[in-house]
């Protein structure tokens, strides 16, 4: 999504040194790795949105001027065997049924960046994509939010396009022995390696349901 790759690509300018003012400057000493991560956001949004879409960068914008607005020049992602995919999902206005649950909270918040203000909380890591539900200091639930990923790529394909999908078929249920919950996706995307079938899921905005057992 929109928002998942901005938060992306401000955690890479942020870990570089690229960002001050909330105005992108010049890397001076960034890994080909960065390089490309960077390319690989800056190409998602030319290819599935617009330029223009992207935080911190002017209006005028154009890949072209990479080099000085980054100080290095964009990298193609088609040499890479990865293919996008993301999910989307139809806004139809329906509410979400909550009952049986006791808590709720929407990973839009930004959960993965702030203290903890209650006992009981949510962690999403966006990089590693690891979901953790806390009681106190104990982990009541963990999930790898590119299992998701991978169902609907198993049941959809790859999908690199704002094609929207019914809110039930992006919503997921799961328990442990502690807790029940149901994750309703609002979108996901990210890489598929055509080469080793992997998948990389780069953001997933979504609200969860939670029942403590």
């Amino acid at each position: 999504s929109k928002s998942s790759q901005n938060r992306r690509l401000e955690k890479m300018l942020l870990s570089n040194n690229m960002l001050q003012n909330k105005k992108i400057v010049k890397a001076s000493s960034i890994s080909e790795k960065d390089k490309n991560e960077i390319s690989s956001i800056i190409s998602y949004f030319n290819s599935n949105h617009s330029l223009k879409d992207i935080k911190y960068l002017p209006g005028d914008f154009k890949i072209e001027d990479m080099e000085k607005t980054f100080g290095f020049q964009y990298s193609k992602p088609y040499s890479s065997p990865q293919n996008y995919f993301h999910f989307n999902t139809m806004q139809m206005g329906d509410p979400i049924e909550i009952s049986g649950y006791n808590y709720m909270f929407d990973s839009r918040y930004r959960y993965d960046e702030k203290e903890p203000t209650s006992s009981f909380n949510m962690r999403y890591d966006y990089n590693s994509n690891i979901l953790k539900i806390y009681q106190n200091k104990d982990v009541l639930y963990t999930k790898d939010m590119n299992e998701f990923s991978k169902k609907l790529i198993d049941k959809y394909g790859l999908r690199d396009k704002d094609e929207a999908i019914n809110p039930n078929e992006m919503c997921f249920e799961d328990e442990n022995s502690k807790v029940k919950v149901k994750i309703q996706i609002i979108n996901v995307s990210g890489t598929k390696d055509s080469s080793t079938g992997n998948i990389k899921t780069n953001g997933t905005d979504f609200y969860i349901l939670i029942k403590v057992k």
